[in-house]
């Protein structure tokens, strides 16, 4: 009788066993085989800069609020003083074919509007102003200019242009 007593507690116990020894054989089985850690997404692609031209001449309108305007000039001298001071051949050809002017008229929606003159364009070469400036001065007084000046920039538009005729017309 004893030994039929024990029965279910010999069949609770092989299953049991029979467990462990699964589960065993399953985390042993993963320990062997690591499962491949995922893979990386590659980077995205860097955007262009949206600021490097292809065409002959360019014109840009940038659209600053009123009360910025005189900050957004002192800005443009600064960029002015990085070409000049620039020891890059391309830098030099960049400022000298450079025109900025201003709109005479009353600031329209309290904002003024400027704009450039690239005729000739240097090719393949930003026109980033912060990028230009990070070539003529310390990251923390552009940071400072970009604070500054950044917030005032409400809008730029750029156009390609052919110059049709010649100077003074």
């Amino acid at each position: 009788m004893r030994v039929a007593e024990h029965r279910p507690a010999r069949r609770w116990l092989g299953w049991v066993a029979v467990g462990v020894l699964s589960v065993a054989a399953v985390a042993q089985g993963r320990a062997q085989d690591p499962t491949p850690p995922p893979q990386q997404q590659p980077a995205a692609p860097a955007q262009p800069d949206q600021m490097t031209f292809t065409s002959d001449s360019m014109t840009l309108f940038f659209t600053v609020a009123e009360p910025s305007a005189t900050d957004f000039e002192a800005f443009m001298g600064k960029v002015k003083e990085a070409f000049n001071a620039s020891d890059k051949p391309e830098r030099k050809q960049q400022g000298a074919s450079w025109k900025l002017l201003m709109r005479v008229e009353p600031a329209q929606n309290g904002n003024y509007t400027y704009m450039w003159i690239l005729d000739p364009v240097v090719k393949g070469v930003s026109y980033d102003l912060f990028k230009l400036l990070a070539e003529a001065l310390p990251p923390d007084e552009v940071k400072a200019l970009y604070d500054k000046v950044g917030p005032a920039i409400k809008q730029i538009s750029m156009s390609q242009v052919r110059i049709i005729g010649p100077s003074g017309m």
